[in-house]
């Protein structure tokens, strides 16, 4: 009898790292992103004779649209940017006609799509329990889950997306998940002086 392999949370690092994701019918190839100082106006080149600058002007990247322009900005899974970006404890986040990308110096820019950026902003985004996301939604078996610094939010066709967190996420993960369990089906709820969650 083969045992399914547990799953693992990806680590997120300050260097360059890529996935590739399925989500729906795209294929994501996704790259965590550090965090920039914040971007400077560059300086017009000097011609001959002209003063120099007193220091070399540096335009610093700007990772949410770093990260748009990777994911093949308006004509990509996105979309166009949908109104202001928003700062959020600990980071910012920018929606789109698509999905949301949202940005922290401790995990970098990812974005979130069809129903698990659906689930994630009605659980508050990463205002939210969940965080911000460590990860771009990937493939796992027939469905797909996106880490976040709190949880993960799961999804199937037949299930929906659903979030698991805290101590019942500890105890799926460690028997296999989907593997062993299915997908979720609901969130943890209440019962009594606990929580459950089918």
């Amino acid at each position: 009898m083969t045992t399914a392999p547990t799953p693992t949370a990806p680590t997120p690092t300050a260097s360059s790292t890529t996935t590739t994701a399925t989500a729906g019918p795209s294929t994501v190839t996704s790259s965590a992103t550090t965090a920039p100082p914040a971007p400077v106006k560059p300086v017009a080149p000097q011609t001959a004779g002209s003063a120099a600058p007193s220091s070399a002007a540096v335009v610093a990247a700007d990772p949410v649209a770093d990260r748009w322009t990777a994911l093949g900005g308006a004509a990509g899974v996105l979309g166009n940017p949908v109104g202001s970006r928003l700062s959020v404890a600990g980071g910012q986040v920018q929606a789109y006609d698509r999905g949301h990308i949202s940005w922290s110096a401790a995990t970098g820019a990812w974005e979130s799509l069809s129903a698990i950026d659906t689930r994630y902003q009605a659980v508050s985004g990463p205002a939210g329990a969940l965080g911000f996301p460590t990860s771009a939604p990937m493939a796992f078996g027939s469905g797909l889950w996106q880490w976040f610094t709190g949880g993960v939010v799961w999804w199937s066709a037949g299930s929906g997306a659903w979030e698991t967190k805290g101590a019942i996420h500890q105890r799926y993960n460690a028997i296999g998940g989907p593997w062993t369990l299915g997908f979720p089906t609901s969130a943890p709820m209440a019962f009594g002086s606990g929580l459950w969650q089918w």
